[in-house]
């Protein structure tokens, strides 16, 4: 066995220290790492944000009772905008690649108001406010 090696049940060697050490002490000896180039597609789309709009995505972050879908919708813009890949943003927020591009294009269009809910989403109410059956309120 080598120095600096430890063999798995199965006979294989691997390195006996984590790989971001391996790193650290190659950029310390003056080595030079390969950066590999970007795979797949360049998007389009690019987010720049104004200072007031990134404040108010931050404090939506910050706020405790903002909803986890919201949430979720301004981390995706921070990070887009920070010049992240759209599959890199959509596996930090634990959404979609097509989701994150859905509300990046809303959020071009519509800039902050963009990242709400469209109204008239979600089931109906079955109990109207004053108490009877929606359904059977036309009948009275």
């Amino acid at each position: 066995m080598a120095l600096g090696t430890a063999h798995s049940k199965y006979g294989r060697e691997f390195p006996a220290t984590p790989l971001s050490v391996m790193i650290r002490a190659s950029l310390a000896t003056n080595c030079q790492v390969k950066e590999a180039p970007m795979r797949g597609r360049k998007t389009s789309l690019h987010v720049v944000l104004t200072a007031e709009e990134r404040d108010q995505l931050e404090q939506r972050l910050r706020c405790t009772t903002t909803s986890l879908g919201l949430a979720r919708r301004c981390r995706a813009i921070l990070g887009v905008a920070d010049g992240l890949p759209l599959v890199e943003v959509a596996r930090l927020v634990d959404l979609t690649e097509k989701h994150v591009r859905k509300w990046v294009q809303r959020f071009l269009k519509s800039r902050l108001d963009g990242l709400h809910d469209r109204p008239g989403r979600g089931r109906k109410p079955v109990f109207s406010p004053r108490g009877g059956d929606v359904r059977r309120e036309d009948c009275l």
